[in-house]
């Protein structure tokens, strides 16, 4: 009995560990789509900073 106890929680163990770094993984990919988003809004506000400093001379 408490081998058939230990096998199930090394398996829960190792579930546990796999649903971590798969969560891990999907925040890494939603930092990286947010940074890219993040750099052209920079970039536009930048543009935008350009042209209202173009008209105000």
């Amino acid at each position: 009995r408490k081998k058939e106890r230990k096998k199930r929680k090394k398996k829960k163990e190792r579930k546990e560990r796999k649903r971590k770094k798969e969560i891990f993984k999907r925040f890494n990919s939603r930092i990286t789509a947010f940074e890219l988003v993040n750099k052209k809004n920079l970039k536009y506000l930048e543009t935008l900073q350009n042209i209202c400093s173009l008209k105000a001379n």
